[in-house]
């Protein structure tokens, strides 16, 4: 992939140097010179050929102008850049913005969200994911974990085990529903319900026995039942840690 990557970057150029000023053919080839930069992970050389394709003459009436600021926000935030990221994310979803149904549009959403939680803006990020949650589409599951964990730094635990809870039961099979039954157990520990907080280990140990997060659960377990002074429970599932997840940190 990286030699036909390259191969698209030294055509661009020859469109580039032999096409005339305001060229078609000059202001796309920017744009995918832009294109295979961000394909090999060289965001500084993508969005330079991106600056030089907005500053065509003729990239107005491009098809690409508005791909062309999603990619420039996606290099920026490739390279964690979020303050300038989030504006472009922005400008393009107000572009596309009859197109909720397009999947760029709720992912561009979800990356604003990103930006504001690495800029710890809670509550704005809440916000913004909390609106993909509602398009019901792409990404929607991410935005909904995304949204209960941000709550959940905002001490909002309640909050946090009820839309986590919407995502275990709406998306059952999304890569996230393991990681939001354990994110709902920490939420009922921090509530001090400790009964509860058991349960949902279990219940993600049954349903989810591979989870990345299936150690840590075992041990968490295993100190819910100590705190209860439930000790046979609680030692059975210290054992359980140790001989399941050997070599693990939690082990």
């Amino acid at each position: 992939v990286q030699g036909k990557m390259k191969d698209v970057i030294r055509w661009s150029n020859e469109v580039v140097e032999n096409s005339p000023q305001a060229s078609t053919y000059k202001t796309e080839s920017y744009y995918l010179a832009a294109q295979a930069h961000y394909r090999m992970h060289q965001y500084t050389d993508c969005i330079e050929e991106i600056n030089r394709y907005q500053e065509q003459n003729n990239s107005a009436e491009s098809t690409n102008k508005n791909h062309a600021i999603y990619l420039k926000a996606y290099a920026l935030f490739s390279q964690k850049n979020y303050t300038a990221a989030e504006p472009l994310f922005r400008s393009y979803t107000q572009s596309i913005a009859s197109e909720t149904g397009n999947t760029t549009y709720a992912d561009a959403l979800n990356r604003i969200g990103d930006c504001l939680f690495h800029a710890r803006n809670f509550q704005e990020a809440s916000n913004i994911y909390a609106q993909v949650a509602t398009l019901n589409g792409y990404g929607a599951d991410y935005a909904i974990l995304q949204n209960g964990y941000t709550l959940g730094l905002m001490h909002r635990y309640a909050d946090k085990v009820s839309v986590l809870t919407s995502l275990t039961e709406q998306y059952p099979r999304s890569d996230y529903a393991d990681d939001a039954m354990y994110e709902i157990a920490r939420a009922q520990l921090q509530q001090n319900k400790y009964n509860e907080a058991a349960g949902t280990y279990q219940s993600l140990l049954k349903k989810y026995p591979k989870s990345n997060r299936a150690a840590k659960s075992m041990l968490e377990l295993g100190m819910a039942y100590r705190t209860l002074k439930q000790y046979a429970d609680a030692t059975q599932a210290f054992k359980t840690t140790i001989e399941r997840y050997s070599g693990t940190e939690e082990a």
